[in-house]
């Protein structure tokens, strides 16, 4: 479970960012850095509240015997992020929307994608 819980952390940077958190090239350097270092800070674009779900998604948890700080399950990340889409109130984007980076840098802006992040609970069925 929190090998899982971290892949999603890792995941959700990619897809909001274009970038892997551990931004090493070499196969040993990333994994060392995975091991040692942490994430490297999403971009200012990211909402505080889900900077925080994905920090405490890809957390180390290192010291013996002390509280844990990854998500234990994957129902508490749910949670969170549930609460997120529920609570985020876009202010400087009128038609509530988040833009997030291509994965492929080299697209033009036109074809970045606009993820729909609703600000009040949605009627089932709409997406």
């Amino acid at each position: 479970v929190q090998t899982d819980v971290w892949a999603v952390g890792v995941v959700l940077y990619k897809l909001l960012t274009g970038n892997l958190p551990f931004p090493q090239k070499q196969p040993t350097e990333a994994m060392y850095a995975v091991l040692t270092n942490e994430p490297e800070p999403p971009p200012g674009g990211v909402p505080q509240p889900l900077r925080e779900i994905i920090f405490k998604a890809l957390e180390k948890d290192r010291a013996a015997g002390a509280a844990p700080r990854r998500y234990q399950t994957a129902a508490e990340m749910r949670r969170d992020l549930e609460s997120f889409l529920e609570t985020y109130s876009p202010a400087a984007d009128p038609d509530d929307t988040m833009v997030v980076t291509p994965l492929t840098a080299d697209l033009p802006e036109e074809t970045r994608v606009k993820m729909r992040i609703p600000t009040r609970p949605q009627p089932s069925g709409v997406t």
